[in-house]
């Protein structure tokens, strides 16, 4: 499970949309347990990033063998850290996938 917390940016307009930005967004996304050094990279990085140095993407893979109908989505974490030669790099780890019914129902046009 991913877990997506907003920070709460300026006061809230009402209750109700404040407990929900505050809540966030989770979804389920599968195969993590593959990917664990991955995540692990991807949280520390993030850790390390300020607010608005971190987030995730997703990312089409249409020739993906596992989604015959071409709709598996990819999920990225990505974070902006120190490169090798100092200065900032964006760093990015594969996380896993969507389900099926988020790529298909909810991101019909990625």
């Amino acid at each position: 499970m991913l877990k997506i917390r907003p920070e709460p940016v300026g006061p809230p307009g009402d209750k109700h949309s404040w407990r929900k930005l505050n809540e966030g967004m989770s979804i389920e996304v599968a195969g993590v347990y593959y990917r664990r050094q991955n995540v692990i990279d991807f949280i520390k990085g993030a850790d390390r990033a300020s607010p608005s140095q971190f987030g995730v993407t997703c990312r089409r893979e249409p020739n993906n063998p596992h989604s015959p109908n071409g709709t598996a989505t990819a999920v990225d974490g990505w974070w902006i850290g120190r490169g090798l030669l100092g200065g900032e790099k964006r760093h990015e780890r594969h996380l896993g996938y969507l389900a099926q019914w988020a790529s298909h129902d909810c991101l019909p046009r990625l």
